[in-house]
């Protein structure tokens, strides 16, 4: 479920949840596992943005 939340992947969502709750996962165990994929997705989506942002810096001061 971490991974599908990480890739926005609605069907493997889909697939995952029903599986989680037939084994028994409870709420909480799938809404961490959801909110886990979501916080990997931003973290690289952060660290790539901030990498550009500092290239660009780099570029301006050398530039400079």
């Amino acid at each position: 479920m971490a991974a599908g939340s990480a890739l926005a992947s609605q069907h493997c969502l889909s697939i995952h949840l029903e599986a989680a709750i037939k084994a028994g996962a409870n709420d909480d165990e799938i809404l961490e596992s959801v909110l886990i994929g979501s916080f990997m997705a931003m973290t690289r989506s952060q660290s790539v943005a901030l990498r550009m942002f500092q290239d660009m810096h780099d570029s301006l001061e050398q530039k400079e």
